[in-house]
């Protein structure tokens, strides 16, 4: 029974050029799938507050930039506001939400969702009503996680 060696010294070779040619392309760092949702979220909830201060009569350029101003530099805002539509203790529905925050953008409220202070005023002002203990402690939660 002849033994032929499998990788020749040729293959071997081949090998390891290749695999230094990719690898530069395998090095390539993507983004985590939850940092580009949250991107994606956050527009979608830009534009959902921008149609609704133009069809308040706002002309589209200032109504997109009071909406930049209004999350201008909140690093967890995607999060929290994915949180506030889909926590089952504290249902507030997306467009009430999103009413609230565009009277916020017009007036140019200050808007801090990892205060829990900002978060119990934006709840009691879309639900229109005393909070319970429960949803109290949620928001609580929300505030305290980054």
């Amino acid at each position: 029974m002849i033994h032929k060696n499998f990788f020749s010294k040729r293959s071997v070779l081949l090998i390891l050029l290749t695999s230094s040619a990719f690898n530069p392309l395998l090095a390539l760092q993507h983004e985590p799938y939850s940092i580009v949702k949250n991107t994606l979220q956050i527009s979608n909830v830009k534009i959902d507050i921008r149609n609704i201060l133009i069809g308040k009569g706002l002309d589209k350029d200032i109504a997109i930039s009071k909406t930049n101003k209004l999350f201008f530099n909140h690093k967890h805002t995607a999060n929290t506001l994915s949180d506030l539509y889909n926590y089952p203790e504290i249902f507030i529905s997306k467009e009430k939400l999103n009413d609230v925050l565009a009277t916020y953008a017009l007036y140019e409220k200050h808007l801090d969702l990892s205060s829990y202070n900002s978060l119990v005023s934006l709840a009691q002002t879309v639900s229109l009503q005393s909070l319970s203990t429960k949803h109290l402690n949620t928001l609580k939660h929300l505030a305290a996680t980054p």
